[in-house]
């Protein structure tokens, strides 16, 4: 499961990517076709849920709002989180939400 703005999040890294020369366009369209063939599901909080517990979270973690929206929605479905980024993944520990592998 993956916050309504993981296609558009997806897209801006293969972007950036292709500009920095790590990956060409052939390349990007390869990628982005092998993530059709994964069951991902888009979940979307809703205004007053992302406001509310964004704020929250952003304010005690100092996150981005993008990374407190998929925080706020591991921690809501209670699924662990997939993450790379340090500040995130303290935070995720911090709330006692598990991290995906």
């Amino acid at each position: 499961m993956v916050i309504s703005h993981w296609p558009t999040e997806v897209l801006n890294g293969l972007i950036r990517a292709g500009r920095r020369g790590r990956v060409d366009e052939l390349g990007q369209r390869a990628f982005l076709n092998s993530l059709l063939s994964y069951d991902i599901q888009i979940v979307t909080l809703g205004m007053e849920d992302q406001w509310t517990e964004c704020l929250s979270l952003i304010q005690t973690y100092t996150l981005s709002a993008y990374d407190a929206a998929y925080l706020a929605l591991a921690k809501r479905l209670n699924v662990p989180l997939a993450t790379f980024d340090d500040k995130l993944t303290l935070s995720a520990r911090i709330e006692g939400i598990a991290l995906a592998v």
